[in-house]
């Protein structure tokens, strides 16, 4: 299955004019319910929809719970819950892939909730903590561009 964002990154070069306003925009069309951006390694979005892991199951935790705990008043992180791991399983005996991780976050209300407390956050990397979790990595607008 391939799709108008793979298609697109497989055949620009990421230094053309234009470049990241476009993949943003086709992100924006395939994951609408995402509250953040996508500034994944080029890479690992055209294997969008290539296994992930082989295991039935993994959980994906949201790291900006950990990066702004110090931010917050006593009652937003009473209001968050800072220990929600998203459980992602097989879906019809296929594959885990990246589509089904970033659709199921965009779904999550643990990761919604976090979007209420940070603004401008990129999702730069899925780091594998262990075989069956992974950290969503999220660096701020400033840290990217910077």
């Amino acid at each position: 299955m391939s799709s108008p964002l793979v298609d697109f990154l497989i055949n620009n070069d990421e230094d053309s004019d234009g470049y990241s306003m476009k993949q943003l925009e086709l992100q924006l069309k395939e994951f609408p319910g995402l509250d953040f951006q996508i500034w994944l390694d080029k890479e690992m979005l055209i294997n969008l929809d290539s296994p992930f892991t082989d295991l039935d199951s993994i959980f994906i935790v949201d790291s900006r719970k950990i990066m702004y705990i110090y931010y917050f008043t006593e009652k937003q992180i009473t209001d968050m819950d800072l220990n929600t791991r998203l459980l992602v399983e097989k879906k019809d005996n296929q594959p885990i892939t990246l589509r089904q991780i970033l659709l199921e976050i965009s779904s999550s209300p643990g990761f919604k909730n976090m979007n209420e407390y940070t603004e401008d956050m990129y999702l730069t990397r899925l780091r594998k903590d262990c075989d069956i979790q992974y950290t969503c990595i999220f660096e701020a607008n400033d840290d990217i561009f910077n």
